[in-house]
């Protein structure tokens, strides 16, 4: 009796061996990554192909100053572009995605905080006494 029990949780443990308990699950963004908006510091710059200066030759769009983007997933590995040590972001812009260098951008956790940067940007002051003014 004192080894039947050992012996029968040995024989349960190797027949339980052989089957597949593994559920796939679709992966997911980490919670810092998702609902972030970036407006761009500066105009004209390059929505690019991938994550590197070389993708310099595939160029998707050029996006202007203070222009809205959602943030999609950002590259996890800092990088250096132009002497700025940054991250590389995948964005979207009015439907087109691509990747852009993050010292490009200003980055926000809410599309209402985006949108007001973008307007003092754009047309300068405080965005919030234009709006009174009206």
């Amino acid at each position: 009796m004192k080894y039947l029990i050992p012996a029968l949780i040995i024989i349960i443990l190797f027949s339980c061996k052989h089957k597949d308990y593994s559920i796939d699950l679709p992966l997911t963004q980490t919670p810092t990554e998702l609902n972030q908006w970036g407006i761009t510091k500066y105009d004209s710059l390059k929505l690019r192909n991938g994550p590197d200066e070389k993708a310099d030759d595939i160029t998707i769009t050029r996006i202007p100053l203070g222009a809205i983007v959602e943030i999609i997933k950002k590259d996890n590995k800092i990088k250096n572009f132009e002497n700025m040590n940054d991250n590389w972001y995948y964005l979207d812009y009015k439907g087109q995605e691509g990747w852009m260098f993050g010292a490009f951008l200003e980055i926000f956790n809410s599309y209402e905080e985006a949108e007001k940067k973008s307007e003092i940007l754009i047309f300068g002051g405080n965005a919030e006494n234009e709006n009174t003014k009206k």
